[in-house]
């Protein structure tokens, strides 16, 4: 689509500097709360202000984690045309550039968003329960790395420090475990309340689940993060996401490589697919004949995994396109 005007938001913590950008190098800069009214009543006046209309107006901003929410809560419920960009792929686009200034950042949004406008994927509102599991599984995953810390000083201080000092030291950090234990057992409790009152979260859970090797945890991980599945077009898309889609790296006569997989991926995502493969390759099936038949041709053992993680990629994609039930034995076509 082709806009007759682009805004470019830079967003921060407490405030939002905003460009609307009347030609290549002339702009007009707001200034606003991040909060859902103060936006509501900026972006309507500017609107007033210079006679524009929302569907022809592309709004660009980068996606700052929470701090964007109030953005997206406004202009997306008001009918605006509002594009959340990936932050790496537009810090890649400035090139070099030295400081740090909002209200330049906001202009190179919106001159980023004129010149890919073509690009755009605009914003919709995920489900209110997709939203509640995507702040719940932040929690849980912080809790869960803290429990790791803590067990972790338990064991590597044992036989290295005073007896009486390490028991003292024992006692404080089970008194924390057991908090910790007691707050993630609450917030599973609350996830497995909104999955149950969800039909179409739960019925993706429960196809997802029937992958070898595909547990409730990876289930709901890939869930949140494809917003059940709309976000991305294709397994592909969201193996390249991960970091699990193989890229080749060739210039020349001089620069070659075996094709590789990129450092820019989702690692939390990664590691626990990683795992999932590993579990499958433990049962019989596709995925223990595949990576018995890879390192019987002399493949290498990582290779082959990386291989498989695309692979159930690609089965959790098949069975929610297909909204049939995991298969051995059948050939998905959609990749």
């Amino acid at each position: 689509m082709i806009y007759k005007k682009v805004i470019g938001v830079d967003v921060s913590k407490l405030t939002l500097d905003i460009a609307l950008q009347l030609s290549p190098s002339k702009f007009i800069m707001r200034k606003c709360g991040n909060t859902k009214k103060h936006i509501s009543t900026c972006f309507k006046t500017l609107f007033k202000e210079y006679d524009l209309s929302k569907e022809d107006v592309l709004i660009v901003a980068e996606n700052t984690g929470l701090y964007t929410n109030p953005l997206i809560w406004s202009l997306v419920e008001e009918g605006y045309n509002l594009w959340i960009e990936c932050p790496n792929q537009f810090h890649l686009s400035k090139g070099f550039t030295k400081g740090k200034n909002d209200q330049i950042d906001a202009q190179r949004l919106a001159d980023y968003g004129y010149r890919n406008s073509d690009k755009a994927k605009l914003c919709e509102l995920s489900s209110t329960s997709l939203s509640t599991l995507k702040y719940l599984n932040s929690e849980r995953d912080l809790i869960v790395s803290e429990q790791q810390k803590f067990k972790a000083q338990i064991t590597d201080h044992k036989d290295y420090v005073e007896e009486s000092e390490y028991k003292d030291r024992v006692k404080r950090y089970n008194k924390i475990l057991k908090a910790l234990k007691e707050n993630l057992d609450a917030i599973d409790k609350r996830i497995d309340q909104i999955v149950k009152n969800d039909k179409v979260l739960k019925h993706q859970l429960n196809l997802l689940k029937t992958i070898p090797g595909v547990g409730p945890k990876i289930a709901l991980d890939v869930i949140i993060a494809t917003l059940g599945f709309k976000k991305f077009d294709n397994a592909r898309q969201f193996a390249s996401y991960v970091g699990v889609a193989p890229f080749r790296y060739v210039s020349g006569t001089s620069i070659r490589s075996k094709n590789k997989v990129s450092k820019r991926s989702k690692l939390s995502l990664k590691s626990n697919i990683h795992m999932g493969v590993v579990s499958a390759i433990q049962i019989e099936g596709e995925f223990q004949t595949y990576y018995q038949r890879k390192i019987s041709e002399g493949k290498n053992k990582m290779t082959a995994i990386n291989n498989l993680r695309a692979k159930m990629i690609k089965r959790m994609f098949a069975v929610i396109k297909n909204n049939k039930a995991y298969q051995s034995n059948y050939i998905a076509c959609w990749t």
